[in-house]
């Protein structure tokens, strides 16, 4: 340790350029927990990040945070995964050297695990993990020639970090440890939610009751299952004067092509609104808008996308997959469903919406938790124990 009572930390990590142009995911989970660290006296914090956007590897300080920027070597189309095990790693490895931190924290299962050595004190946030769930068999993004490539340097990449990690921080909790489970023999394991935003967590306010809007981020892919909030939409408007939001990406083009067939056939164009253009002030404000958050999806870790809709206070309605159930409640802060059930699905926003009290009451619910669980204070509270317990380790 650099001091009595400062830990130096270095988080190799997915990191905004542009703090006001945030992706989501690793990024967003990196970003949110170094602002809070960057409030703490007990915290040395250093990021290293590989970012397409800097012309020239450098070093920048943000508040009190270091940001080692490095730009790829060899950005040639077609060597970017050889590049990524080796050049990246040893260019890593080399930062790490310089920096000499205390702690080794890694978000996610990329590469950059490959530059841990045995000696180092690490901790990898775990996200995704699809390359070894169940959902790889019938995902177009791991099918045919590279695809099995991918889905191979995946899994080798994963089997090699939990390998070398002192110890795990998953937020979805049995649903990763049972995953990861013939990967895990040395390595600890201990649960700690995403920090959400401090944005989020405005002072607290009830959805109107006179416009009825239900709010889902997500892509537009069969993962996803946006579709089936669409199908569920024209049986839900027969009853309720419901308007749907989707904000996100489109990640297949044929899956949104027959997502929007499928508005137009229903006539849902007055009822559901597609919009790419997602930004945080944006979904913040729609969150606030909406009376309820739905998330449909077929394959899901632990979204931050209910995390956030929590931190604003609004019901949720999502299906039970992955580490769904350990954030909704059912019956106190939403419903779950089982994916591609839309009748359910459907019934659910009828049941909800119906009841504006319901919606106060899970809202509030959601809040509650989110403000146990996913404020900024309370994780980086956590992880800095996290760190404290490795370094008592004697490891």
């Amino acid at each position: 340790m650099t001091g009595k009572s400062k830990i130096k930390v270095l988080m190799a990590s997915e990191y905004p350029y542009d703090e006001f142009v945030i992706r989501g995911g690793i990024e967003a989970v990196a970003f949110h927990l170094s602002q809070e660290f960057s409030h703490r006296s007990d915290i040395e914090l250093h990021i290293v990040s590989f970012s397409n956007k800097v012309k020239k590897s450098h070093i920048e300080k943000r508040n009190s945070i270091h940001i080692h920027w490095l730009k790829h070597k060899f950005d040639i189309k077609g060597f970017q995964k050889v590049r990524s095990l080796t050049t990246d790693i040893i260019r890593l490895r080399k930062t790490y050297d310089e920096i000499k931190p205390d702690i080794f924290h890694i978000q996610g299962f990329s590469n950059l695990a490959l530059a841990c050595r045995h000696r180092d004190k690490v901790v990898i946030s775990v996200h995704g993990v699809e390359a070894i769930s169940e959902w790889a068999k019938s995902n177009q993004f791991y099918q045919g020639f590279n695809g099995f490539v991918r889905l191979i340097m995946e899994r080798f990449t994963i089997k090699q970090a939990v390998k070398r990690a002192d110890i795990l921080i998953s937020n979805s909790g049995s649903y990763v440890v049972d995953i990861l489970n013939q990967y895990l023999k040395y390595t600890s394991f201990t649960y700690i939610d995403h920090a959400i935003d401090r944005g989020f967590f405005h002072p607290w306010s009830p959805p109107g009751n006179n416009q009825k809007l239900a709010v889902s981020v997500a892509g537009i892919n069969k993962r996803k299952r946006t579709l089936d909030l669409v199908l569920a939409m024209e049986k839900v408007v027969s009853v309720i004067p419901l308007k749907l939001v989707i904000l996100g990406q489109n990640g297949e083009k044929s899956y949104y092509d027959q997502d929007m067939d499928t508005i137009i056939k229903l006539k849902l164009e007055k009822h559901v609104i597609v919009d790419f253009d997602l930004n945080q002030e944006k979904l913040i404000n729609s969150l606030k808008e909406c009376s309820v958050f739905v998330l449909p999806s077929g394959q899901e870790t632990a979204p931050m996308a209910i995390a956030a809709a929590m931190a604003v206070g609004r019901p949720i309605i999502a299906s039970d997959v992955g580490g769904v159930s350990m954030m909704v409640e059912e019956g106190k802060n939403g419903f779950l469903h089982q994916p591609g059930d839309i009748d359910t699905l459907s019934g659910l926003l009828i049941e909800l919406l119906s009841d504006h009290n319901k919606v106060i009451e899970f809202g509030m619910e959601s809040r509650k938790i989110a403000e146990s669980r996913f404020s900024p204070e309370v994780v980086a509270e956590k992880t800095i124990n996290v760190y404290q317990k490795l370094l008592s380790s004697g490891k």
